[in-house]
């Protein structure tokens, strides 16, 4: 199956685009990254052979390992977010290093 790509990769577009902001880049990258996915998901269930059907687990696995993705996605911004804290606060208590790392 030929698949036509519709625009730039996501990933590249967020390497293109301002690193001041890179949890809301990762954030808007996931989102479209999500979008097209399932725009793909869609598409390929509309042309595919219905004599010879995808087999369905794999589509299930698909969708529990993007999902597993996005989980982690998020978890990493919610620990970014934790450590910048983290680190702040200990700035204003005098503290050079609060994460204990070398």
């Amino acid at each position: 199956m030929n698949v036509t790509p519709i625009g730039a990769a996501p990933a590249a577009q967020a390497a293109a685009g301002s690193s001041s902001n890179t949890a809301a880049t990762s954030a808007t990258s996931l989102t479209d990254t999500q979008s097209l996915f399932l725009t793909l998901l869609t598409t390929e269930l509309q042309n595919q052979d219905p004599t010879a059907p995808e087999d369905p687990t794999q589509m299930v696995d698909q969708l529990v390992q993007f999902n597993s993705l996005n989980e982690l996605v998020s978890m990493n911004g919610s620990l970014t977010t934790l450590v910048s804290d983290a680190t702040s606060a200990a700035s204003a208590a005098g503290q050079t290093n609060p994460t204990g790392a070398n």
